[in-house]
């Protein structure tokens, strides 16, 4: 299988679910230093030949084209969102709530290869801590494999391949609020001097995004 596509560059004036998808993007790519790749919302694909469905990214450049983001074992980790229903504007409130879901998938191995250990709880608890500073509502953790990827019959079909140790894979569903006339951004991260390899390490066409992010919005 081939390494996974670059993260595709981010909306230039995004608004609404896609602001917040993205937002949150930003967050976990200056927040967890582990996270290698994290992309925006995947769309169901279905491969031709088999029928087989798959998780897609558009690739952002003004064309159709999507890339396949399944799982990799040449990757340490990845994550990728899914809209899990209609968001709900409430004009009266200036409230827009939206329900997401974002799948994280990693090589236990090539993350830390010094613990021989399943750390899948490690990694869990880093996220649901990043999304509890962004002030996230209550959050459904999902372990069990099958119901990890059940979108997507292709990467069921890996399932004892890459989903069991040494690999791992969660998804974390949740609802979180937004002001309606609020533009997504202003939102709180870590220090960039703790992530300054990881940024260093990203795309150049998502690098300079999540530094500008950061000076912008950190302490805001």
């Amino acid at each position: 299988m081939p390494t996974l596509p670059a993260v595709p560059a981010y909306f230039n004036a995004p608004k609404l679910e896609t602001a917040m998808i993205q937002k949150l993007q930003l967050h976990f790519d200056s927040g967890l230093g582990w996270l290698q790749r994290a992309y925006a919302e995947a769309k169901v694909g279905i491969e031709a030949e088999t029928g087989l469905t798959y998780p897609q990214s558009y690739l952002n450049n003004g064309t159709g084209e999507h890339i396949n983001i399944r799982p990799d074992n040449e990757i340490q980790s990845y994550c990728f969102f899914e809209i899990d229903k209609a968001f709900e504007v409430n004009y009266n409130e200036d409230e827009t709530k939206y329900f997401l879901s974002v799948v994280f998938w990693a090589n236990l191995v090539l993350l830390d290869s010094t613990k021989e250990y399943d750390f899948t709880s490690e990694l869990i608890k880093d996220v649901t801590d990043s999304l509890k500073k962004f002030a996230s509502n209550i959050l459904q953790v999902e372990t069990r494999p099958e119901n990890i990827f059940n979108k997507y019959s292709q990467v069921t079909q890996e399932q004892k391949q890459l989903l069991m140790n040494p690999y791992s894979a969660f998804k974390i569903s949740f609802e979180i609020s937004d002001s309606y006339t609020d533009d997504c951004s202003g939102s709180p991260v870590n220090s960039c001097q703790q992530n300054i390899d990881r940024i260093e390490a990203l795309p150049d066409t998502v690098k300079q995004c999540v530094i500008d992010y950061i000076i912008e919005n950190y302490n805001a």
